[in-house]
């Protein structure tokens, strides 16, 4: 019966171990899951904060707006203030003077 004991010990400290080593490869896979989700979500924030950037560079090509401004508010406005801007000042279709002056608005707090 000592054997017996000393068996079952060890079979249930196996189990322990394979236990623990299975809630450790799930643990490592759940974490590979969630960081790639991560390295995803931030490729689709980069591409859509490239797409209002051009939107707004397409928007100042148009209207003739200072380049050097233009930079400025791309680096250090809010994407989705520009994006907001964007929309707005395609509101005003081809009206340089009313676009511009939209565009001293967001450019006010950068100019600076």
């Amino acid at each position: 019966w000592v054997q017996a004991e000393e068996d079952a010990r060890k079979a249930a400290e196996a189990e322990r171990k394979a236990n623990e080593e299975r809630a450790a490869r799930e643990a490592a896979d759940k974490d590979k899951v969630e960081r790639e989700a991560r390295a995803e979500a931030k490729k689709r924030e980069v591409k859509r904060r490239k797409e209002i950037r051009r939107s707004f560079r397409k928007l100042a090509d148009k209207h003739g707006w200072d380049e050097a401004q233009v930079d400025r508010v791309c680096n250090q406005v809010d994407c989705d203030a520009i994006d907001a801007f964007v929309a707005a000042a395609e509101g005003h279709g081809d009206d340089t003077a009313a676009a511009t002056a939209a565009f001293q608005v967001i450019y006010a707090p950068v100019a600076i």
